[in-house]
């Protein structure tokens, strides 16, 4: 990978904290600013891997709701958890919907997440259930990105049994 900086070419394999060292500018002005990088596409990724490796995992505003109120283009839903997070500068927003059947969960309750998930803009759904999940329900779910999840006696079971 090829990243000039104002020393010359930066090495590759280095993490952000060597390429903010070598290649963040003091302008004149007080201001910082980023060099144009000649990059490749996949050179592109790897710095941005690499920034987003250094950055940690530091997760801000974690906010759990229940029964909460969110908007989404045909109207406001109640959802019954959300979770509510600020990571890397983006905000997040996960929905679960808890299912305490006496029956395993159908595919209809997972189609309706996923049109929850749309409408909101969510970026993640979590079925929770008590009694486990169809085949049509977990095939539903895969496909879509929805986890599927059973809460039994106080602990998550991430691989439901049908």
């Amino acid at each position: 990978m090829r990243i000039r900086g104002p020393d010359g070419p930066l090495e590759p394999g280095r993490g952000s904290a060597h390429w903010r060292e070598k290649a963040l500018v003091n302008l004149e002005d007080g201001s910082d600013r980023w060099p144009t990088f000649e990059l490749s596409p996949a050179d592109y990724e790897r710095a941005v891997a690499a920034l987003v490796r250094d950055s940690g995992q530091e997760v801000t505003d974690w906010q759990v709701r229940h029964l909460d109120p969110v908007e989404g283009v045909d109207g406001t839903y109640i959802i019954d958890v959300t979770v509510r997070f600020r990571l890397l500068g983006a905000d997040y927003l996960t929905l679960f919907e808890c299912k305490r059947h006496a029956w395993p969960v159908k595919r209809e309750h997972v189609q309706v997440l996923h049109d929850k998930l749309r409408s909101t803009g969510a970026h993640k759904g979590v079925v929770v259930a008590a009694s486990g999940f169809q085949s049509g329900a977990l095939s539903y779910a895969e496909t879509h990105g929805i986890a599927c999840v059973r809460l039994l006696d106080g602990a998550w079971h991430t691989k439901p049994a049908i």
